[in-house]
């Protein structure tokens, strides 16, 4: 059992010094062209009467991309989203708000292979959290 234990201790891979370097560069890029493509992305939606807000960006090394998690505000609704930059496609997204009629409503999207739609906000907020980013701030 010692033994065991020391082999998986000893021979752990570590990740080389070029690949250390190569993810922060990946992170310091996606800060980057977040924040550009954020300034954009809200421009375009306060000419149709929206708020952007909540911004932040993640270099995701799994999906090996960039993430912007934010909220979109308009007439009572609020949409919440995790958008791959790179692509432009939404990875998961939740709205709450009233529907034509006034009643509350709730829609959730997961947009990954095999993926459920989120039950409810904090269904949402856990896989907000797991893809890297803190829902509770902005």
């Amino acid at each position: 059992m010692t033994l065991a234990i020391a082999a998986v201790v000893c021979c752990e891979k570590r990740p080389a010094d070029g690949e250390i370097k190569s993810v922060l560069d990946a992170k310091i890029r996606c800060t980057q062209q977040g924040k550009n493509w954020l300034a954009e992305f809200a421009k375009q939606h306060e000419n149709l009467g929206e708020s952007v807000s909540k911004g932040q960006f993640s270099y995701n090394r799994q999906m090996d991309t960039c993430l912007c998690y934010y909220d979109v505000s308009y007439q009572g609704t609020v949409t919440s989203q995790v958008r791959d930059i790179l692509s432009n496609q939404v990875v998961v997204s939740f709205m709450s708000g009233p529907d034509a009629n006034g009643k509350p409503r709730v829609i959730g999207r997961d947009t990954r292979t095999g993926a459920v739609p989120p039950r409810d906000l904090d269904d949402f907020d856990a896989r907000v959290k797991a893809l890297g980013f803190n829902p509770y701030s902005g």
